[in-house]
């Protein structure tokens, strides 16, 4: 197996640099967001839901709340779910390996993109909802969480349609859908997220684009799946109910799993 190639990434909206590995770990405000994994979690279907309903379902669970969920851009739930996946990880970066953007190459390529750097793209977002286009004869808003929920629903995938349902004034008749594709990107960049990467095998250099939503709901899906596997190897063990397992702090758990292994039985 080839050995990931270590590259510099860029984000493509903003210039960041990695955190030391000293800097101190992101953490929200005690008392308004969570870590996904708590006992009420194992009741979302993270596997059927469709995605803005399980974003939604997720930022319900683990958020502060008090907040019409739908209603929020796409790109502030998308600083949400980090928030979420930082607390869930304990992690201060989304580690990445991504393959390389040339067409000949399989190189896998790791990345580093601080979390930080993507909160403040959210902050910005809430602050700036909408923006002009084709020299200022539109005015568009950021899509919605209830936007991608009808747009799933009806099938759109006609970018003129999907343009059309974000323009506040103007008429989307008169401007050229390309260049009002690359607007809302800049615009929007945690919708439309990209990491300029250049291989160092084959000298490619690109932009990769990167499912953030994506990459963090898999992430809760996987946290759960763990949690489940968790809660029926201690029943099996102790005969204990869910609830009783599920009110134990992970690392007894833990401590419990590697007895049942045989790792810890002469500790």
């Amino acid at each position: 197996m080839t050995a990931p190639g270590r590259v510099e990434a860029g984000l493509t909206s903003a210039e960041t640099s990695a955190p030391r590995r000293d800097a101190p770990r992101h953490h929200a405000p005690r008392g308004t967001w969570r870590a996904f994994g708590h006992a009420e979690d194992l009741d979302l279907d993270m596997q059927g839901l469709e995605r803005p309903t399980a974003t939604t379902a997720v930022l319900a669970h683990c958020g502060p709340g008090g907040t019409d969920l739908w209603a929020q851009s796409v790109a502030e739930r998308i600083g949400g779910l980090m928030r979420i996946y930082a607390l869930t990880t304990d992690r201060d970066a989304l580690e990445l390996v991504l393959g390389c953007p040339g067409p000949d190459c399989a190189t896998p390529l790791e990345a580093e993109v601080p979390i930080a750097a993507l909160l403040e793209m959210a902050v910005d977002a809430a602050a700036t909802p909408t923006m002009t286009a084709s020299a200022g004869a539109l005015v568009l808003r950021r899509p919605q969480g209830r936007d991608q929920a009808a747009w799933l629903a009806a099938g759109t995938a006609d970018p003129e349609q999907l343009y059309a349902d974000l323009v506040v004034s103007g008429d989307p008749a008169d401007g050229d859908p390309a260049l009002i594709a690359e607007s809302l990107e800049d615009f929007d960049p945690l919708v439309a997220f990209g990491i300029t990467m250049q291989c160092p095998d084959c000298g490619t250099e690109a932009n990769v684009p990167v499912d953030l939503e994506g990459l963090a709901l898999n992430a809760f899906a996987e946290t759960q799946a763990a949690l489940q596997t968790q809660v029926h190897q201690l029943a099996l063990a102790y005969g204990w109910s869910e609830e009783a397992i599920l009110a134990l702090p992970p690392s007894r758990r833990r401590r419990y799993l590697d007895l049942i292994a045989g790792d810890g039985a002469s500790a």
